[in-house]
């Protein structure tokens, strides 16, 4: 059976191998409003036009204006320092085949603004047979600046960038088949203020070829309604997926009804998750997962999920974090796929080297908190929580070979089932050590908790 690991490399495949079959000619163009021979012409072709307009207006560096309507487009490639410009939400850009009706390659300075893309004939894209499609792509590009445009039912993708750096801002994405934005391998990109809905497999994807820094900032983005058409327990249905992406930092979004989670980071070093909300995920509200090292995890809002915040996979390198200040609540006990145990609904799951502190759970069908699993437990403090509605207030693992673990000043109340409690797995293994008892588990330190209810 293939891995989540194997089926991430193979998406990476699928969603890069599309690059090298750009245009290999650089075509260049123009669109002036008021002449030039080039207007709208509805679902008829004006690419040569286009092409005359652009040569045009990089011989002197000025910008282009587009008119109100629909230019369809075949495919074409922007030379540098091109500054395109239309009607706010009249000026609309047409694929008319597969391939990006624009697009930029290794070239620097390209400025789109107040323009509509579209798929082609403006039909809804369903991500069948798309591959990475999309209606605006760039590669090697550095100074890309989007502003107040719209990528509306993209096949495949909406947008789609490698090696690239720059800014997105104040844009829609809409409908797209598979993913509303992808950047692989870019350098400190910023995408703020944009929303993306309604899209096949993903909304906002900031992955990387290898391990490595990346420094994106998605700041202040929504959302809403991501699927998972392609499947899978994990790898599809993210809001905001980072993979291999490290110093990123994901802070004040909006993202809401997920498949799996609103924000997902896979062997994403240094993330810095701060001040989301996040609201009906599918599976796991925010996760930091596999190889990384560093995360905070700070002040967001989880309302509705299967599990709250998971920081995981020590047995393949994940530790180091800071999860403080979050509210968790109204958890539910299933998920999108029957999962191993301990199962679903658990406001905050920690393994190794971490610090959750001030954290409000309510509402966590299993556990307000867990603390590792079997012997992946190491150097964990959890303090000054407050824990409400549970079955198990904070279950610890309690195996041979788990590492310390300080367990302090806590405010627990209506744990159904015991306020702390120490597990071999996923099964029960002592009373209540919020009563006593605590001493006889090496490395395990439990004072000053208040219980109640």
């Amino acid at each position: 059976m293939p891995t989540r690991r194997s089926l991430i490399a193979t998406a990476v495949a699928a969603l890069t191998g599309g690059l090298v079959g750009l245009p290999a000619r650089a075509f260049a163009q123009k669109g002036l409003r008021p002449g030039g021979g080039l207007g709208p012409r509805g679902a008829e072709p004006v690419t040569e036009a286009f092409e005359r307009a652009l040569a045009e207006a990089a011989k002197t560096g000025r910008p282009v204006d587009l008119e109100a309507g629909v230019y369809t487009i075949e495919s074409l490639r922007l030379p540098a320092g091109t500054t395109l410009r239309g009607a706010p939400g009249a000026t609309v850009i047409r694929a008319a085949g597969s391939e990006p009706p624009l697009s930029a390659s290794r070239v620097d300075g390209i400025r789109l603004r107040d323009l509509w893309f579209e798929g082609p004939g403006g039909k809804t894209g369903n991500g069948k047979g798309a591959g990475d499609q999309a209606l605006f792509a760039a590669e090697t590009v550095r100074g890309l600046h989007i502003r107040d445009c719209t990528f509306a039912r993209a096949p495949g993708l909406g947008v789609r960038l490698t090696d690239v750096g720059g800014r997105i801002e104040a844009c829609r994405i809409e409908g797209a088949g598979r993913i509303g934005l992808f950047a692989l391998d870019c350098d400190y990109l910023t995408v703020t203020g944009s929303v993306v809905s309604d899209c096949g497999d993903g909304g906002i994807l900031v992955w990387r070829s290898r391990i490595g820094e990346d420094g994106a900032q998605l700041r202040g983005n929504r959302i809403f309604r991501i699927r998972a058409e392609s499947g899978g327990t994990g790898q599809n249905g993210n809001g905001i997926n980072l993979y291999r992406a490290g110093n990123v930092i994901v802070a004040e979004n909006t993202v809401v009804d997920c498949a799996f989670s609103a924000i997902r980071a896979n062997s994403a070093s240094d993330v810095q998750i701060l001040s989301n909300q996040c609201l009906r995920s599918g599976e796991t509200a925010i996760y930091a997962e596999f190889a990384f090292q560093g995360a905070v995890i700070s002040g967001n809002l989880v309302d509705g999920a299967a599990n709250g915040i998971s920081v995981t996979n020590f047995n393949q390198g994940g530790r180091l974090a800071s999860v403080t200040g979050n509210i968790v609540r109204n958890l539910k006990p299933a998920g999108p796929y029957r999962t191993d145990p301990p199962g679903f609904g658990i406001g905050i799951a920690v393994e190794a080297d971490a610090a959750i502190t001030g954290n409000v759970v309510e509402g966590a069908p299993l556990a307000g908190l867990w603390l590792g699993f079997g012997a992946y437990l190491r150097d964990i403090v959890a303090s000054a929580n407050v824990i409400r509605d549970t079955d198990y207030g904070i279950a610890v693992s309690v195996v041979d070979g788990a590492g310390p673990v300080v367990i302090a000043q806590n405010l627990i109340r209506n744990a159904r089932r015991g306020a702390i409690v120490g597990f071999r797995q996923a099964t029960p293994a002592t009373g209540d050590l919020a009563t006593g008892g605590a001493e006889a588990w090496r490395g395990l330190t439990i004072t000053g908790n208040r219980v109640t209810g």
